[in-house]
């Protein structure tokens, strides 16, 4: 045997066995001519068109392609050069019904002169992988909507909308369980055939998927089966495929969430009763979450109600009875003794008065947004300590000083600040039991500048170490005054509004180490940033 003989046998081998290998291959492989002829396809590219091989020999390559798809590949292909000869793109089309996905790599031969004589094509079904890809954005779509959804039948149809990207929803449904009547509601319901609000739970599909706790995918023969065997009674349209997922939180079952289709027997797989299985989960969580709202709004409103009736009609009784003892006092035909007695109900009719106004205010700043604005702290201490003067003119003499110089001390709050002060400034007063009562407000810059420290110093008892926590707890009374109105609520209804302005608040003693010589509340207080616009605050 000659040695060319041997090059040809060996280059024979070489081409039956690379033949073999693209034939066998499940990618679909071709070659076509610049004009876009085909010359050569492989079996997979035979069985993918449903064409025999004669028949697609010598047809254009492009006309395979989409419309749209065909005019931009044309382009891409043409601009190939010898130094830029590889080119890869995705395409989706339907093929026996079904839109799928390929991935053509082309690649443009050219000879040692550097003149195209044809182009290799090598095109991957990327199908699954898409389908993949497209089953998690919608999974991520749907969680970010749950995260942040306000109105459950906007949700809904969200939800219905992300889903049909990947699965029919053209009929969708969520449908939620009544335990004690039994019965069936549909919150959300889009069908071709039926429209249903509410139903007896009886034994319907939907019933059966809430009794077993099981995801049920079942075709127009699965349903009629389960009828046979009377574990179900058809309610509403048969459906050629019907699929339904419980929604389930703990060991609550809800309701379920189903689509189904009325024409296509092949509409859904056990790839989309997995995918379902994710998103009833998402669906459950939504649903409790607005249910637990609810709860919270329907006991918020009935708390409000009953604060309200409480205060009103309280607050008529008092003003009736602080009128009539003012009335009795201005007789002036009293003993002493009796005049003094009648005063002390006065006062804790009015005390009475007081506390249903911070009552009503510790409700209101629990519930609602405030916003936070530049208040001036001077200005508001002022006009406290000028109102608890005129206030306090006969019963005791009040020193008071603080070291505010400049204009303005503007910081963060709004109109609830006038109710720390005046609550800080009433305590101080109340707890001293002289017949003068020195206090006195500092301020001081933080060390960050973002806060300032304000001081309010008093002469009175003080209070010791044990209860310098207690005293901000709600109707907490502290020291050896447990038996004196005035901690408690107040203290309480000033921590709240301090936390809302993102400040800070505690009792320090006024000399250190001696609590008997006074107390020091302290606040931190923001400072407003002049770049910043401030809003509400919930």
């Amino acid at each position: 045997m000659t040695l060319s003989n041997r090059e040809e046998i060996i280059f024979l081998q070489s081409k039956i066995s690379y033949e073999s290998i693209v034939e066998e291959q499940s990618n679909l492989i071709s070659r076509f001519l610049p004009d876009g002829s085909l010359i050569f396809v492989n079996n997979a590219f035979c069985e993918y068109y449903g064409m025999k091989r004669e028949n697609l020999i010598g047809r254009n390559w492009f006309s395979f392609l989409p419309e749209r798809e065909e005019k931009i590949t044309r382009r891409k292909v043409k601009a190939l050069s010898p130094k830029k000869n590889t080119l890869t793109h995705e395409f989706s089309k339907k093929n026996n019904g079904e839109i799928q996905w390929m991935e053509n790599s082309i690649k443009a031969i050219f000879d040692e002169n550097g003149k195209l004589y044809e182009y290799q094509n090598i095109a991957s079904n990327i199908t699954s992988w898409k389908k993949s890809e497209q089953i998690q954005t919608v999974l991520l779509n749907v969680v970010n909507a749950i995260n942040n959804f306000q109105n459950l039948d906007e949700l809904f149809i969200m939800i219905r909308d992300f889903i049909g990207l990947i699965i029919d929803t053209k009929n969708f449904f969520v449908a939620l369980y009544d335990e004690k009547k039994h019965s069936i509601s549909l919150p959300f319901q889009i069908d071709e055939k039926d429209k249903f609000k509410s139903f007896p739970a009886g034994k319907t599909l939907t019933a059966y998927v809430i009794k077993t706790k099981k995801s049920l995918l079942a075709t127009e023969e699965k349903i009629n089966e389960l009828k046979e065997t009377g574990e179900i009674e058809i309610i509403g349209t048969i459906s050629k495929i019907w699929l339904g997922v419980p929604l389930i939180i703990g060991q609550e079952i809800m309701g379920i969430v189903g689509i189904q289709s009325y024409s296509d027997e092949y509409a859904y797989t056990e790839k989309d009763l997995v995918v379902l299985e994710f998103i009833s989960g998402q669906i459950a969580i939504a649903i409790a979450k607005k249910r637990d709202e609810d709860m919270i709004i329907k006991q918020r409103n009935r708390a409000r109600f009953f604060n309200d009736l409480l205060a009103h009609d309280t607050n008529n009784f008092n003003h009736g009875i602080t009128s009539f003892l003012g009335m009795v006092l201005a007789t002036g035909e009293l003993p002493e003794k009796i005049r003094q007695r009648i005063e002390t109900c006065k006062h804790l009719s009015e005390e009475i008065a007081a506390l249903i106004t911070k009552v009503r205010l510790f409700a209101e700043i629990d519930e609602e947004e405030i916003e936070l604005i530049p208040v001036d702290f001077k200005k508001t201490l002022l006009s406290s300590i000028k109102s608890l003067k005129i206030q306090h003119s006969n019963k005791k003499k009040i020193n008071f000083s603080h070291d505010f110089v400049d204009d303005k001390y503007n910081v963060l709050a709004n109109e609830f600040l006038e109710i720390v002060i005046n609550n800080l400034l009433n305590n101080a007063i109340k707890h001293c039991h002289k017949d003068e009562v020195m206090i006195e407000v500092k301020h001081s810059i933080q060390k960050d500048k973002k806060y300032y420290r304000i001081e309010f110093r008093d002469d009175g008892t003080g209070i010791e170490d044990d209860d310098k926590i207690n005293i901000f707890k709600r109707l907490e009374r502290v020291g050896a005054e447990k038996n004196v109105y005035g901690f408690g609520l107040g203290l309480t209804l000033v921590k709240n509004i301090i936390n809302r302005y993102d400040g800070k608040i505690w009792v320090e003693d006024r000399v250190d180490g001696d609590y008997t010589q006074g107390a020091n509340f302290v606040l931190l207080l923001m400072i407003p940033n002049k770049k910043i616009k401030y809003g509400c605050v919930s």
